[in-house]
Order: C-alpha cells, then sequence, then structure tokens
C-alpha cells in the first residue's frame, strides 16, 4: 500500500481481500473463544457483580452478541472468498 493507506494497483486490492476473507474465516472461531473464556472467567470467581448489576444476564448478553457477529462474520467471509475468487479471473497488466 501507498504512504496514504491507498491501494497502489489491482493486484494488491486482490491480496487485500484474500486477506480480509482469511481474518473473516477466522473470526467465528474467536468469537467462540472469547465467549468461552468469559464464561470460565465467570465461574472461577475473575467476574463478579459489578455497575452492570447481573453478571449472568450480562454474560448471557455478551455471547449472544459474540454468537451474532461469528455469524455475521461467516456470511462477510463468504462474501470475500467469492470476491477473492471472482478478482483472481481479472486479466491483470504483466510487469
Amino acid at each position: 500500500m501507498a504512504d496514504a493507506g491507498e491501494l497502489t494497483g489491482p493486484g494488491e486490492a486482490c491480496q487485500v481481500v484474500a486477506r480480509l476473507a482469511l481474518m473473516g474465516h477466522q473470526l467465528p472461531q474467536l468469537c467462540e473463544q472469547v465467549a468461552r473464556f468469559l464464561v470460565a472467567a465467570r465461574e472461577d470467581g475473575q467476574i463478579s457483580r459489578g455497575a452492570g448489576g447481573d453478571p449472568d444476564g450480562v454474560l448471557v448478553e455478551v455471547s449472544e452478541a459474540l454468537s451474532a457477529a461469528g455469524r455475521a462474520a461467516d456470511m462477510m467471509a463468504a462474501a470475500l472468498s467469492e470476491a477473492g475468487a471472482k478478482a483472481a479471473g481479472l486479466a491483470l497488466p504483466s510487469r
């Protein structure tokens, strides 16, 4: 990428799409891991009642939000993979 964060060519754009797709495929697992970690931390007494009130209720809400984020990441990763596959078919000039 250029210093200003702009793409410098079509090949670089394809690489960015591929990297985003890879990251997107990892996000659902990471969301699940964070949710499991928080539940385990609550069970170990590392999370207690705070300003939010009921920690169990907050953990349920956090887990649901992480689950929704994981589902959205799955859809995003699939779309990015499709975009990457289609972009790979673009004719790029040889250097």
